[in-house]
Formats: C-alpha cells, structure tokens, sequence
C-alpha cells in the first residue's frame, strides 16, 4: 500500500501546471482512536485540513470518465508536516513521520466524485474552527488526480490519495484536540501529545 499526496490543489497563491504529487511512507497512516506524538527530532510541525480518497481496484492509465469504479470512500484528515516548504525539502524526511497523516473514518458513498467535488470541510481546535474549506475551490478535481497518478504507478487495492492539503497550517503543541468534518459530520478526533 502506498499514500500518494497532491502538492498544491488546495492554493489559491499558486497554481501548478499539472498534478505535482509526492509519496508518503505507510506508516505516517493514523487512525482516530490514537494520539499523535511530536517528535523531538523535526521542525515546527503544523497541521493541514486534507481530502483523501481510498482506491478500491487495481488500475493503470485510468481515464477520468472511469476514475468512479476505483473508489467510492473518502474522508477528511489532518496532515502533520514542516510549517513550510523550505523546512520540509531540507529535511525530507519529515513526511514520513509516524502518525502524520491523520485519517478520518471512511465514508462510502457511490456517488463519491459528485460529493467530492462539493464537500464542506472543517478543522477544528480544542472546539473551536481554525479552518474551512471547500472541495469546489480545488486546482485539479478527484478524477483528474487519479488519471495523472496512475500514468506514472499502478493504482492497487487500499492505495490513498491525498487530494489536498489545505495551505493553512496550524502550529501543532502538545495538549490539543483536533477535530475534522465533511458536510458537519465528524469523522476524525485526535489529541497531540
């Protein structure tokens, strides 16, 4: 299994090209019942709100028109990285942290694609929203990432995709409860420490 996660989709200051991605190791997946422990040997850690989107099937060069038979789950995540790019490309190691991306529960929906490209999500912090933000503001929608990403690798069964990252980040301490939701449904809760 791997977790491939799209730079950028979510920026309204800057928009690439084309779908720019990078992955993650495996073992930065976290689920909700699980707190998140800083480590002592990275830079300041902030938290983004994400998308992501679990594959269903394997698949290589999947069109758009096809993407809705590879996946039909998704969910809102925290995603715990270096406060800015330069910190993270110095010290590239710092997505691979354990824990680092903080999934939701999974939503099935069949009409995943529809609900993806109009979903509400929301960051919160000690009960209180830092960040919102919508699907519909996206660079590149979920059809268009997984026809790019599966060009260059074969899509198999429990791969992710983080769609988006949203570009505010929230300085993670020790001590805090963060919570995400899509359309007001909470799906993740979790404790830094």
């Amino acid at each position: 299994m791997k977790v491939i996660a799209v730079e950028h989709n979510w920026d309204e200051n800057y928009c690439p090209p084309s779908v720019a991605a990078h992955l993650m190791a495996d073992s930065a997946i976290m689920r909700t019942d699980k707190p998140f422990f800083i480590p002592d040997v990275t830079p300041r850690l902030v938290g983004r709100l994400a998308v992501a989107m679990r594959i269903s099937r394997l698949g290589k060069f999947v069109a758009s028109k096809f993407v809705h038979r590879y996946c039909n789950e998704f969910t809102a995540a925290i995603v715990a990285t270096a406060e800015n790019d330069e910190e993270r490309l110095r010290q590239s190691l710092v997505d691979a942290i354990d824990g680092s991306l903080m999934l939701g529960d999974w939503i099935v929906d069949d009409r995943q694609l529809e609900h993806l490209n109009d979903a509400q999500l929301t960051m919160m912090c000690d009960g209180k929203a830092v960040c919102q933000a919508s699907t519909q503001h996206l660079a590149f929608n979920a059809a268009t990432v997984v026809e790019s990403v599966s060009r260059y690798c074969t899509l198999k069964t429990g791969d992710i995709i983080v769609l988006a990252m949203h570009p505010y980040g929230l300085p993670l301490t020790i001590g805090q409860r963060l919570h995400a939701a899509i359309d007001d449904k909470t799906v993740l809760d979790i404790r830094i420490r």
